[in-house]
């Protein structure tokens, strides 16, 4: 009964000398003489007493599922949210089933794994960054209200929020999640001509930001016409090479309608808010999570959590690969 305690004995049919040790709750090793002989018996004997018999192709699939599930689970402890869990949770469930299925195509139809394997490599990147928090910049020129609209979101005061232009000198971040997504959410500098050497520091920070950023917003005040918005999106398309995927126009609340300029002339969406009012931040959160996460993969599809994972994938698509050429 007792783990990894190793026991000599006889083994009675062909009187050969065995070690029996138990490696786990439901598994055994018997270590017998070489050759073909000693092994050849005590699995014939098994076999009889209604023991089956897999091949050493078979055992080395159970055992890698095991690892498989193994870093599977480490990946369950480190999620960050309930929807990040559950979607992990699922590989963990179906991993046995998937390892096994592919086994056994591999002989019949190879060509069936080879897709399913393509097609989880193709989400390999989605899967490892699940319990990243993305990280989420909001970007744009003082007293545009980003402070503001992240405090909102967050649903308390990160940040500090002040009238005086250049309040926000550094880049004040904070984990948290949206629709379900863990996030980064980093308010941002204004970006203008530094003021001080303190200011010019926090911008040089914010434009690094704007540059790695996962998801980029840019937050403009509602009362900017169409010309300054256009000068605003293309200044950051000529000093970091990308536009935001995001624009927010906020303090809608001191706007009235026959004020608000129009600019549907934007490839991208445009979302008016006020931390006021809470108008529009509904909408601004369900833009981000969609544009954070704009599908999911199949629901039954084996995906690698981890690099390790990444890499058994490739590994095993490269067998297969080279077994169905010869």
């Amino acid at each position: 009964k007792q783990s990894r305690k190793i026991f000599y004995g006889h083994w009675r049919p062909t009187g050969e000398d065995i070690l029996i040790t138990r490696a786990s709750s439901d598994r055994f090793e018997i270590h017998c003489h070489g050759g073909h002989a000693a092994p050849d018996s005590i699995l014939e004997t098994l076999e009889t007493a209604g023991f089956q018999k897999i091949s050493s192709e078979e055992m080395a699939s159970h055992l890698h599922n095991s690892v498989w599930k193994s870093e599977t689970a480490k990946a369950l402890s480190r999620s960050l949210t309930p929807k990040t869990a559950k979607l992990i949770l699922r590989q963990y469930q179906i991993a046995d089933e998937t390892w096994s299925r592919w086994n056994s195509e591999i002989r019949i139809n190879p060509e069936v794994v080879i897709a399913e394997l393509e097609q989880s490599l193709r989400w390999a990147a989605w899967g490892i960054d699940l319990n990243r928090p993305r990280s989420v910049v909001f970007c744009g020129q003082p007293n545009v209200g980003k402070s503001s609209l992240v405090n909102a979101i967050l649903g308390f005061g990160r940040s500090i929020v002040d009238a005086v232009a250049g309040t926000t000198r550094d880049v004040i971040s904070h984990v948290s999640a949206i629709e379900g997504w863990p996030v980064e959410l980093k308010d941002t500098a204004g970006l203008r001509e530094a003021a001080g050497e303190i200011e010019s520091v926090g911008i040089r920070f914010a434009r690094q930001e704007i540059c790695n950023a996962d998801l980029l917003i840019a937050v403009l005040d509602a009362s900017e016409g169409p010309v300054l918005v256009d000068s605003f999106l293309n200044a950051l398309t000529d000093q970091f090479g990308r536009r935001p995927a995001i624009v927010v126009r906020n303090k809608i609340d001191l706007i009235s309608s026959a004020d608000l300029s129009t600019v549907s002339h934007l490839s991208v969406p445009v979302i008016d808010t006020s931390t006021v009012t809470g108008l529009g931040m509904e909408t601004l959160l369900a833009e981000i999570g969609n544009q954070l996460v704009p599908k999911l993969p199949p629901p039954d599809l084996l995906i690698a959590l981890t690099t390790a994972q990444q890499s058994e994938l490739r590994r095993t698509l490269t067998s297969i690969q080279a077994m169905s050429l010869q």
